[in-house]
């Protein structure tokens, strides 16, 4: 785990929640809790609240649907002008209009899914030898709101989007549970389902099964009411983001969640003590499925750079 962990800094407004009375805390505008870690002042952007969770998740698949139909006439439009070339079809003006709007829509469809990838970014790592500059640390939640923005950064931008997958379902599982609180334990529970953590227990030779029936008996135990994000949620987040900084990893997965999960919360670790999955074991696993996605990475992009090796003889002249 993470030798530095972020220092935190929760809402007095709504105690970390992000929501007071069913409406968007004043004090803090949503961003609940803020942690300090080398020098920068981090937040978690994205709204955690049930209601505006159901609205990301409509917007996501509205945004999907119109890119799908967007690039679908794109090549439709070559479709129909290739046709037109080669004489299967007249070569008209309507044959002409499809084509020039097709390739209008394709530019549009192309900015839109610019503007999709530019919502994410990669944990800036320094340099290996290299050191941040820590500025003066904030000492409470008002000082902290009084960072300048330069030194702010947005640790949701990081998330993969499995990693923001399973946060979403982690709010649905509560909601659907009726439980008072979001927790970390709900995080557990939704990440179980992702193929990335099945392979980890699959390793360990844990079923998931196993691990159902011990989540099953904890979440029972939680209170009933409506639920609210736990401050508890945040601080899995932060200290993810710090896990991801050390180990030098680009983005936050839910390899990161799990291992940060696996080694904070006393519930979890019981239940992975339980199935003889917990401690040295599970993160050993964990570090072995991340290499492999670095080496993947890697490979990615030597393979780009191969591609704009020049493929003939260089002049040493």
């Amino acid at each position: 785990m993470a030798n530095i962990s972020p220092v935190l800094f929760i809402c007095p407004g709504c105690g970390g929640k992000g929501v007071r009375e069913t409406r968007r805390c004043s004090n803090c505008k949503g961003r609940a809790v803020l942690g300090w870690l080398d020098g920068t002042l981090l937040f978690f952007g994205r709204s955690l609240d049930p209601s505006s969770m159901v609205i990301v998740g409509y917007r996501s698949f509205i945004r999907g649907a119109v890119n799908g139909v967007l690039v679908l006439y794109g090549l439709f439009g070559f479709l129909f002008f290739a046709l037109a070339v080669v004489g299967f079809l007249p070569r008209t003006n309507t044959i002409a209009l499809i084509f020039w709007s097709s390739l209008l829509l394709d530019l549009f469809a192309y900015r839109r899914l610019v503007r999709d990838t530019e919502e994410y970014a990669e944990i800036p790592l320094p340099r290996y030898g290299e050191t941040s500059i820590a500025g003066v640390a904030p000492h409470d939640w008002t000082s902290a709101q009084s960072i300048e923005k330069k030194s702010q950064f947005d640790i949701a931008r990081t998330f993969t989007p499995d990693a923001h997958k399973a946060v979403r379902r982690a709010v649905h599982i509560a909601e659907r549970l009726h439980h008072a609180h979001v927790k970390p334990l709900h995080l557990f529970a939704s990440l179980i389902s992702t193929r990335a953590i099945g392979i980890i227990f699959g390793r360990l030779g844990v079923g998931s099964d196993q691990i159902t029936n011990k989540l099953k008996h904890f979440l029972q135990l939680e209170e009933q009411g409506v639920p609210e994000i736990d401050e508890t949620l945040y601080r899995v987040f932060f200290s993810a983001y710090a896990e991801a900084t050390e180990k030098r990893r680009h983005r936050i997965d839910v390899t990161e969640l799990l291992a940060v999960l696996a080694h904070d919360d006393e519930t979890i670790v019981q239940i992975l003590f339980d199935l003889d999955a917990a401690g040295e074991k599970m993160q050993n696993v964990i570090a072995w499925i991340a290499l492999k996605e670095n080496l993947r990475r890697q490979h990615i992009s030597f393979r780009k750079k191969a591609r704009s090796k020049p493929g003939g003889d260089v002049d040493r002249a």
